[in-house]
């Protein structure tokens, strides 16, 4: 689904954010676009070089800075990931994801990003 706040993200830069994320041995052998959502680009991806229980992942890419969005977006991943922090440390009985790294210093790529573990299920909307 095409929207204007999505970041644009190379499957070359994608691996450098995995290599930098779980170390020089790692890669995606796997990249598929999740189309679904307004506001950020999700990628799911098969890892390989990487422990078993992060080898089914979920990357996360913020939009560009200077894109137009409402005031209140503009940390929402931030946000997103405390969210899901507290809810794991909550131990509540609903799954959560794991956030297994994120970078906000903008290095690699102009956007904010994470990586979480994937939750088996179906997409409902």
């Amino acid at each position: 689904m095409y929207s204007s706040t999505k970041a644009t993200i190379t499957d070359t830069q994608i691996q450098a954010l995995v290599r930098h994320a779980f170390g020089s041995g790692a890669s995606a052998a796997s990249i598929n676009a999740i189309d679904s959502g307004m506001m950020n680009a999700v990628f799911h991806l098969s890892l390989s070089g990487v422990s078993q229980d992060a080898s089914e992942v979920l990357l996360k890419v913020s939009f560009p800075p200077g894109a137009d969005v409402l005031t209140y977006e503009h940390d929402i991943m931030k946000a997103e990931i405390q969210f899901y922090r507290h809810l794991a440390d909550e131990a509540l009985p609903i799954p959560v994801p794991r956030i297994l790294f994120c970078d906000f210093s903008h290095r690699l790529i102009v956007n904010d990003y994470f990586f979480m573990t994937k939750l088996s299920g179906m997409k409902r909307f």
